[in-house]
């Protein structure tokens, strides 16, 4: 296995720690190895949460980008014709395909 020295700053070797130290917590012993193995992929899977994270959140939104964002939602709205919960809950789970 290839391994790779990786720096830390004393606050990345707390989180890791007190990350460890949680996973132990909930009956999971890992090495800061497989710790940093698993952050990392599941940080890849979700770049925009790992990005909102590394700018403190998400980026303030002035009224009009919010507008502006409220009128493509409404506008990407369809008519479905009668549904039921039980048709949009197989649609939205994937249980079955819409159309």
């Amino acid at each position: 296995m290839a391994t790779t020295s990786v720096k830390l700053t004393a606050a990345g070797k707390e989180d890791l720690d007190r990350l460890q130290a949680r996973l132990l917590l909930l009956g999971h012993k890992m090495t800061k190895e497989e710790v940093l193995e698993l952050s990392l992929r599941s940080a890849s899977k979700k770049v925009g949460d790992l990005l909102a994270e590394r700018e403190g959140d998400f980026p303030e939104l002035t009224d009009v980008q919010v507008r502006k964002i409220m009128r493509e939602v409404v506008d990407s709205a369809e008519s479905w014709g009668k549904t039921s919960w039980r048709d949009i809950d197989a649609i939205a789970y994937g249980w079955r395909k819409y159309k």
